[in-house]
């Protein structure tokens, strides 16, 4: 087999008369280091008193590793990344109207049109098996050049599960719920429950007939605006792990919480701002008294999120 060619280049600052820099130290090539081959790049500049190695991955992204043991990263700071606003309106009874802002996308399930209507705010996308919209709600959507989707009646999803199946890909989203309660109670518990498979669509949040809430998956959320004392809840959808709740009365640090156990319910802020960190897992959150547009929203999706239940609805804790 033919010998790979040294894929190394000198970097600049070894670039002297003699192979001498004018700190007095001496300038090379590092040898290949363990590792698959032509995979990476790595630079050297060895100074007089501390050894440094630029290291140049394919993806350009350069790390110092000093002395052998550190590694800094060289790269400018991470950008935050932003995603989009949603407003998604299902066929449930919701009293509180949705927060007053600009939205990126505007989706109807079926009546959830009907509760646009009457806010005055056009949908991008009605869907749905459109059987209780009524004939003014989806014309109005329709003037104002919305799409409409169509599903039979008889059909394994439901019109919700439809609706969460357009959202666009992003966990840094931002997606606001009306009427998500569904007025029945089997309609309930699923529009809450089958939100945890697509808790890599973004965090959810929605107006209660008490207060708000919100379903997350791994990430950082901070919750401002709060006053002392309000009742606050925690309820894993799929076991939490890893996870991190402060400015309560009873905080939680890199703990965990299985489906079905209780302890997070039942507790108190102390702080005017409730700070989540989940890294494993689907989290409800819950606060008592005040409504999705009373509180502030830091909303920082974890980089790398942990797989959730795997196919056919096992939970891999469940294994």
């Amino acid at each position: 087999m033919a010998e790979k060619p040294n894929q190394f280049r000198q970097h600049p600052a070894a670039i002297f008369p003699n192979n001498e820099n004018p700190a007095g130290g001496r300038s090379e090539q590092i040898p290949e280091l363990s590792g698959p081959e032509d995979v990476y790049r790595r630079e050297a500049v060895f100074l007089q008193t501390v050894q440094v190695f630029v290291v140049t991955l394919p993806c350009k992204r350069n790390f110092m590793i000093t002395h052998g043991t550190t590694i800094r990263d060289l790269r400018p700071p991470r950008q935050p990344r932003t995603g989009k606003t949603i407003l998604m309106a299902l066929g449930g009874p919701s009293a509180a109207a949705p927060p007053p802002q600009q939205w990126d996308d505007v989706i109807a399930v079926d009546s959830g049109g009907d509760f646009l209507f009457r806010h005055g705010i056009a949908a991008r996308l009605v869907i749905g098996d459109l059987d209780s919209i009524s004939p003014e709600g989806l014309a109005f959507h329709q003037a104002q050049g919305a799409q409409t989707r169509r599903f039979p009646a008889d059909k394994d999803q439901t019109d919700f599960e439809l609706g969460l199946g357009e959202l666009p890909a992003g966990r840094a989203n931002q997606i606001h719920l009306c009427g998500v309660w569904g007025g029945r109670l089997d309609h309930a518990l699923m529009n809450l429950l089958v939100l945890r498979w697509f808790s890599e669509k973004g965090l959810f949040t929605f107006d209660t007939g008490e207060g708000c809430g919100g379903v997350i998956g791994p990430g950082k959320l901070n919750i401002g605006g709060l006053t002392p004392e309000t009742p606050v809840a925690l309820i894993a959808l799929s076991g939490a792990k890893r996870l991190s709740s402060t400015g309560v009365r009873w905080p939680l640090r890199e703990g965990s919480l299985r489906l079905g156990e209780g302890k997070g319910i039942s507790n108190f802020t102390t702080s005017p701002s409730w700070n989540l960190e989940l890294r494993e897992g689907c989290l409800l959150w819950l606060i008592r008294g005040m409504d999705r547009a009373g509180v502030g929203i830091g909303w920082h999706p974890a980089k790398d999120q942990i797989p959730g239940p795997l196919e056919g609805g096992q939970d891999p804790e469940e294994g």
